[in-house]
């Protein structure tokens, strides 16, 4: 970003600022990601949210095949490419928050199947 470009921001701002734009906005409070309020009403939201998601009649039955499927490990494991390394992130039963893995295209294409 050049220096006119930030200068030309930081005014923007300013005057946004100085003639009270921002103050206007009735959902500003949510800016505030760790605030105890917008916290309180994303959880009520969920709970709303939730409800209305678990009430579906086929709802366990699709929440069960999807898990299978999401952590089943005969996936194909995609990863992207950054100078000679592969990488990828990897979801499973053992790393259910998942795990970043990094390779090279030779131990990629190796076969996994004990073949």
């Amino acid at each position: 970003m050049t220096r006119a470009r930030r200068r030309l921001i930081s005014c923007t701002l300013l005057v946004a600022l100085h003639l009270n734009l921002l103050a206007k906005d009735p959902y500003l409070w949510l800016e505030e990601i760790e605030g105890e309020k917008a916290l309180s009403w994303v959880r009520k939201q969920n709970e709303v949210s939730q409800k209305a998601i678990e009430g579906f009649p086929f709802f366990k039955e699709i929440h069960d095949q999807t898990l299978r499927i999401l952590q089943s490990d005969d996936r194909i494991p995609y990863f992207s490419r950054r100078g000679r390394q592969l990488y990828n992130f990897w979801q499973d039963k053992e790393h259910t928050r998942g795990i970043w893995r990094r390779t090279t295209l030779n131990e990629y294409k190796k076969d996994k199947t004990g073949k």
